[in-house]
């Protein structure tokens, strides 16, 4: 089973990314997490995720920190980090990529269209089979 953790302070933005996971890839294990820092200890468990999504401003440590962490770490570091953020700044993006994240995605103003960036994202990875799609 393909297990995703999702990291993200706002409670809507993780529905709507959750929906739009549990859509996409029906039957992954999916692990919502509030802040940064529970993402971190997390991935302390052996057991580690196929893939991250994460938010980039938030509170204790946003998504770049979260980022450098996962990379700096000798067993994490091959985890695909994907920051989804309200933020479409050059400077952010720039950052994003720079600090090892695997993509950086603006959030859509509509809740629909998750599903489309979740695609997307799968499908590079290779978690999308035909049956899936």
């Amino acid at each position: 089973m393909v297990k995703i953790y999702l990291v993200d302070d706002d409670k809507d933005d993780q529905f709507f990314l959750e929906e739009a996971v549990k859509k996409v890839l029906p039957g992954c294990s999916i692990h919502v997490f509030y802040n940064g820092i529970k993402c971190l200890e997390a991935l302390k468990d052996p057991d580690k995720p196929r893939i991250i999504f994460s938010d980039l401003n938030m509170p204790l440590v946003n998504g770049h920190q979260v980022v450098e962490k996962i990379k700096g770490s000798s067993v994490n570091k091959n985890i695909p980090v994907y920051i989804i953020t309200t933020s479409v700044s050059e400077k952010d993006i720039t950052k994003s990529m720079a600090v090892g994240a695997t993509g950086h995605y603006a959030k859509p103003a509509n809740s629909g269209d998750y599903k489309k960036i979740v695609e997307e994202i799968l499908a590079k990875e290779g978690l999308l089979t035909a049956a899936t799609k």
